[in-house]
């Protein structure tokens, strides 16, 4: 069993999750003989809790997106009927869902080797696992990411990503939405609208769609970190149509091809952030991807401050970004 521990006087929270130092690392040229990822190999996953078609229909044909739970999770769910832990006990069992997202049946690496349709199919599994767990009373937020590269975190080298769906709201992510929560009450603005407004003055765009757009931060942790989301209002990826997941799989692949130009096996995460599963309390949140990659490390003054030490301001690496030629 996993357990959560928060500490009020640093406001930090941890999950103890000792047996996932039992993760297999698959990795190098004799990974896709033994990858549990690989077509073949399903027996070696726990059972699929959703599986895709190229052509989107769930449970039909050949799978090209299978979700699984992981194997080592870091959440378990609540056993139906349990009651919650009352506030103060310990330890605080660390209850949630881990899933993870088999992106092919063929090993790959990267999210850029597979076709825009297969990219797409990607993106519409994550909207179908969030919209379900949204119905589990008792989860309040879910997020999901890609590790790529062991540098990224990453400890299977088949390309995959993952869903943590918890119990309570991160305080980061809390501070997030009361943030632009205040930013509405204040200027009447939505705070999505002003990135984009000043991204376009610093000269930071680097690539759009009719729906979507993809810029470089005016303050990234990461050098060539961008972000990418929809030109119009839409608090939750949840709610996304089918043109805008399009549009999104288009950017993402454009923008880790981009990276994947300049630094060539690019080890590289991407965040989802999307309105926690109440999203009537956050209509003034914007969801995004953010996507950077992982060619320098955090240190001691990043750990000790918060402060991020970035080699590249994000209107050069916007420049740059932009010149790669695809």
């Amino acid at each position: 069993m996993s357990e959560i521990r928060h500490d009020s006087h640093t406001d930090r929270t941890t999950i103890f999750a000792a047996h996932r130092q039992d993760r297999p690392q698959v990795f190098g040229s004799a990974a896709a003989k033994s990858c549990p990822f690989c077509r073949g190999n399903e027996h070696e996953t726990p059972p699929a809790v959703a599986v895709y078609q190229q052509d989107g229909h769930p449970d039909t044909g050949e799978w090209q997106v299978r979700v699984v739970p992981n194997k080592f999770p870091a959440l378990t769910p609540r056993d139906p009927g349990q009651p919650a832990i009352p506030n103060g006990s310990e330890p605080i069992p660390s209850y949630g869902v881990h899933e993870v997202f088999i992106e092919s049946p063929d090993h790959i690496r990267s999210l850029t080797q597979l076709a825009t349709a297969k990219a797409q199919l990607v993106l519409r599994a994550y909207q179908d696992r969030l919209q379900t767990l949204s119905s589990i009373g008792e989860l309040q937020y879910a997020q999901i990411f890609k590790n790529v590269g062991v540098n990224a975190g990453a400890s299977i080298e088949h390309s995959h990503s993952q869903l943590l769906a918890v119990e309570e709201v991160p305080a980061t992510l809390q501070h997030a939405f009361q943030a632009s929560q205040q930013y509405h009450s204040q200027t009447g603005q939505l705070l999505h609208q002003a990135w984009i407004e000043d991204a376009r003055k610093r000269q930071s765009v680097v690539s759009e769609t009719d729906h979507m757009i993809a810029f470089c931060p005016r303050v990234p942790r990461f050098a060539w970190e961008t972000w990418i989301m929809p030109q119009t209002h839409a608090p939750s990826f949840s709610e996304a149509t089918q043109a805008v997941l399009e549009d999104a799989a288009i950017l993402l692949q454009d923008i880790i091809r981009r990276l994947e130009s300049l630094h060539p096996q690019v080890a590289y995460n991407y965040l989802l952030l999307t309105a926690p599963f109440d999203t009537s309390q956050h209509d003034h949140y914007h969801w995004r991807m953010e996507c950077f990659p992982r060619l320098d490390k955090a240190a001691g003054f990043e750990w000790a401050t918060g402060w991020f030490l970035n080699t590249m301001p994000p209107e050069t690496a916007a420049k740059q970004l932009r010149r790669v030629n695809l």
